[in-house]
């Protein structure tokens, strides 16, 4: 008997006829947009005596780039207090700075510098400083140290009494933005307490400008006004403490506002995110109400979304729980969402998804007319010897590709920025190197790795054009019909893996690069999947069984699988498993799934087999398109569009566990397994609920599966499932595969993939001795192209936390 899911609430059998809605998907609940009112304090904390220091060359930020016209532009200096006293001089001296930290990268105008934070002093403590380095960025190779031995100090030196009302700071962060041809930068340390109450001088904000000066053919940055930000908080703002710069870059929008990212203590003091605002209407800086990433630190930020009612920014940081949380703001960064549901948590900060990691590096990108969003991040061997490989990865919001390492292989990487300059003719990364027990900073330029980017976002838009006009008469360059992967449009919003005709013996491969699944027994009788038959046949998609990254970690929360299938045989006894859902606990708890009994009936998991009701009988040899469904409430079983199981699930369930992987056309856990015959064909995971239009389009468009003939005796009881050996392809016949890609490609195809293109078959095909005729076949595709009427469902979609 499979693992049951016992902590579940009762079914609701009295609709298990209910047949999908009439619209495709549920919409999120997202408040219109929210501009807090900020109450008004008055800064009585002021900043104190640090040192800057900066590279023989300058430059600044995380991804800052010079934001064109100016027409729209705010002064940042607006509602900040300027500290006249306070002067910068250069020491041409670079000799104390022990480490340099917070990588950031700026382009101004033509020219692109490295910004960072700099701990200078002894190592032992003594005489210690922080402050800030930067460097005019040439790369001439593919790679360009920075080091600290060639840099010069600037210091901002305090000339006037009130200098002795300062305290002191050895944290800075520098947080950036471009404005014309001016850097500003924030720096420093504030909090909302009253100095009387703390008795102890106050860490404040800093804002400074630079300004880009030719000094005898060296370009450097020339710091030469600072201003004391005070920010307005509402609501829980006035409670924060610590508040600091994200470090990297800070974003301006459309309408000239610059918004930077934050970070702070809350009351507990656990570290929380949130941002620093100032709008074009405003007379101050503003801190948002939303306050989000609870346990987060280190934000990185960028411009990702346009929308109706202006622009929306996504901030990146890692977290106490061993991953990185994304979040998306409201329209033009007023406020904060909730977790961005498709690729929050998808990046760990180790190995073993725990502890805090550090700050990763972004940037975003249009490419094929499509905007992306490119990460870097540091990846750890499973050998935990603590040191970092620094990887690159492009995502669509939905798909997550690892475009494979980029830092120097025997460097030990760790906090990185990106920099994507003008015309995507160019992709730089800026990170930490540590060694030693001190950091230093590399520079290196991504040629090949922006080719590979280019490729792999040609590859999703060219399969979505291809599937979203899909039809049995298609004439498109990607013949998809032909390639027996649709008959009809399919939704692609969501859609994030696909697993059809690329495939090698034991290797089933997603068509958009992402997570592919592996085959145990299978045997590839069918060009778009696999026919798996007896004891331990079958195939698993990981989910949670990835290490450090995991691409489908949305699953835990919501998503929608698909597969075409086609039952051969007739189980003897029983029931045998078809399709399903593992958790990563001790007992491999089967969540819910789908199987096939003796009596020819569907048998939804968690049910028992005399609990199968009045659902349809399954037919031998006839394709069925089958769906499992799950929101943060509920879990679903569709069989050609009719909902035949229904459940509420206890949502402490995740408390402590994750989804291991997918099941597909068996199941070899369970050692009282029936050994089934089946073939699965054109699986689909999505990352959301998919609803009533678009569950009626894709069975409308499902590809027939070409029998195999009924075999004279049934499956019998298998006695033991101990063997589970990878068996050699029996067919000859190459699978049809959509990558076209180059031999660079990070998933290179290894010897014995099937990769071929498919000749179309014959009027007369055989398969397991049975006669298939095209017109049999097309009038079975005719058949599945009808559409039923099917009755509206509500359409309101919850906003679940992720798990």
């Amino acid at each position: 008997m499979l693992s049951r899911v016992a902590a579940v609430r009762a079914p609701r059998t009295h609709n298990r006829r209910r047949v999908t809605g009439s619209s495709g998907r549920r919409e999120g609940r997202e408040s219109e947009r929210q501009r807090p009112k900020m109450s008004r304090r008055v800064f009585n904390s002021v900043v104190l005596l640090f040192l800057v220091v900066m590279m023989m060359c300058c430059g600044i930020g995380g991804a800052s780039h010079a934001e064109g016209k100016t027409r729209n532009t705010i002064d940042p200096f607006k509602g900040t207090t300027s500290i006249s006293f306070a002067n910068w001089k250069e020491f041409k001296d670079g000799s104390k700075i022990t480490s340099l930290r917070v990588p950031g990268l700026v382009k101004v105008g033509d020219d692109v510098f490295v910004v960072s934070e700099a701990q200078c002093g002894e190592k032992d403590g003594a005489g210690s400083c922080a402050g800030i380095v930067s460097k005019h960025l040439n790369i001439s190779d593919d790679s360009m140290d920075i080091s600290t031995s060639d840099l010069s100090l600037f210091r901002m030196q305090l000339v006037d009494t009130a200098a002795s009302s300062f305290g002191t700071t050895e944290v800075l962060r520098p947080t950036t933005v471009v404005i014309g041809n001016s850097v500003y930068m924030l720096l420093g340390n504030y909090s909302h307490k009253e100095k009387q109450v703390e008795r102890k001088k106050e860490r404040g904000l800093l804002l400074v400008k630079g300004t880009v000066s030719d000094e005898g053919g060296m370009k450097k940055i020339r710091w030469n006004e600072t201003h004391v930000v005070n920010p307005q908080g509402i609501g829980y703002s006035h409670s924060l403490t610590e508040l600091i710069g994200g470090g990297g870059s800070g974003a301006v929008m459309g309408d000239g506002a610059i918004v930077f990212p934050m970070q702070a203590k809350d009351k507990d003091g656990t570290s929380v995110l949130l941002s620093m605002r100032l709008s074009k209407s405003g007379n101050k800086w503003e801190l948002s109400q939303k306050k989000p990433g609870k346990g987060c630190r280190d934000p990185t930020l960028v411009k990702w979304e346009k929308c109706e009612y202006g622009e929306r920014l996504f901030m990146m940081a890692h977290c106490a729980g061993g991953y990185y949380d994304v979040y998306r703001s409201t329209e033009d960064g007023y406020n904060w969402y909730g977790h961005f549901q498709p690729i929050t948590r998808v990046w760990g900060n180790s190995h073993n998804r725990k502890g805090y990691g550090v700050q990763s590096g972004s940037t975003t990108a249009i490419i094929e007319g499509r905007e992306v969003m490119l990460i870097t991040a540091p990846v750890y061997a499973k050998e935990d010897n603590g040191e970092g490989r620094l990887h690159l990865w492009v995502t669509d919001k939905a798909r997550v590709y690892d475009v494979g390492p980029v830092s120097r292989e025997n460097d030990d990487a760790a906090a990185s920025s990106l920099l994507m300059k003008d015309n995507n003719n160019e992709l730089i990364s800026l990170y930490e190197n540590k060694k030693d027990g001190a950091y230093n900073l590399v520079a290196v330029r991504l040629t090949e790795k922006l080719e590979r980017i280019k490729e792999v976002v040609k590859t999703w838009k060219d399969l979505d054009s291809a599937f979203e006009s899909c039809s049995s008469v298609s004439g498109a360059a990607v013949d998809l019909p032909r390639k027996g992967m649709c008959y009809g449009p399919v939704p692609t919003k969501g859609l994030v893996g696909f697993l059809s005709g690329n495939s090698t013996v034991t290797e089933w491969r997603d068509e958009y690069l992402g997570v592919n699944a592996t085959v145990t027994n299978g045997e590839k009788r069918v060009r778009n999947g696999w026919t798996f038959k007896g004891p331990g046949a079958w195939a698993e998609w990981p989910v949670g069984d990835m290490g450090q990254t995991v691409p489908y970690y949305f699953a835990n929360t919501e998503f929608t699988l698909l597969a075409t299938v086609s039952i051969h045989e007739v189980p003897e006894v029983g029931s045998v498993p078809l399709i399903g859902v593992r958790m990563n606990d001790t007992d491999s708890t089967v969540l819910f799934g789908l199987s096939y009994t003796h009596d020819k009936k569907w048998l939804a998991i968690p049910e028992d087999v005399d609990d199968a009701g009045d659902v349809d009988l399954w037919e031998p040899n006839k394709t069925y398109q089958v769906v499992l469904r799950m929101d943060d409430k509920e879990w679903t079983v569709f069989v050609d569009g009719e909902e035949i199981h229904n459940t509420e699930y206890n949502t402490s369930l995740f408390d402590f566990h994750r989804i291991s992987h997918f099941y597909i056309g068996g199941d070899s856990k369970h050692q009282s397994a029936t050994g089934g015959h089946v073939t699965v064909t054109n699986v689909m995971l999505y990352n959301e609920e998919l609803l009533g239009d678009d569950l009626r389009k894709l069975n409308a468009g499902k590809v027939t599966i070409p029998s195999l003939g009924v075999e004279k005796q049934p499956t019998g009881q298998v006695t033991s499932t101990d063997v589970s050996v990878a068996s050699e392809s029996k067919s000859e016949e190459s699978a049809a595969s959509y990558e076209e890609l180059t031999e660079s490609d990070t998933d290179e195809q290894e010897e014995g993939i099937v990769n071929g293109p498919v000749p179309a078959a014959s009027s007369s095909t055989l398969f397991a001795g049975a006669s298939i005729s095209e017109s049999a076949i097309a009038a079975q595709s005719a058949e599945n192209s009808f559409q039923r009427t099917m009755p509206s469902l509500p359409e309101t979609k919850r906003l679940g936390k992720p798990r």
